[in-house]
């Protein structure tokens, strides 16, 4: 991932980063300390899902996981395969 790939929204605070795989990421302010759901980060973020696989730092997750600051969150298109 390159710099230009990333969406700061602030520096001085605890983030999480998420995004699509292959997508624009953005870092998303979160309380140090706190737990956030990926249902709460992707709508700070403005971020749509539909039908993606979800994932809180390579591991699979839903809606309701909690994420730290310093996770990462990403979206993953599910793959179709030969029936």
């Amino acid at each position: 991932m390159t710099k230009s790939n990333v969406v700061s929204l602030g520096k001085s605070n605890p983030v999480v980063t998420i995004g699509f795989l292959l997508g624009e990421k953005k870092e998303v302010h979160v309380e140090k300390g706190s737990a956030t759901s990926v249902q709460d980060l992707l709508a700070k973020a403005n971020i749509e899902v539909k039908n993606h696989q979800i994932r809180v730092d390579g591991e699979p997750a839903t809606m309701k996981t909690l994420v730290n600051e310093g996770q990462e969150v990403l979206l993953l298109k599910p793959l179709q395969g030969n029936a």
